[in-house]
């Protein structure tokens, strides 16, 4: 899913690509961004706090 695709709210986590803008995952819990993030850590991704 492209980030163009879809609203984030604010105080939300997503992680996206940084060179196309894909978003792999949002939440509005820290924990589960984290976890995401961190599990699949072999994915070129960024972790946002928006």
């Amino acid at each position: 899913m492209d980030i163009k695709e879809f609203t984030i709210t604010l105080d939300e986590y997503v992680v996206v690509d940084p060179v196309d803008g894909f978003c792999y995952f949002w939440s509005k819990s820290e924990f589960e961004a984290n976890l995401f993030y961190k599990v699949n850590c072999s994915l070129r991704a960024s972790l946002l706090h928006v």
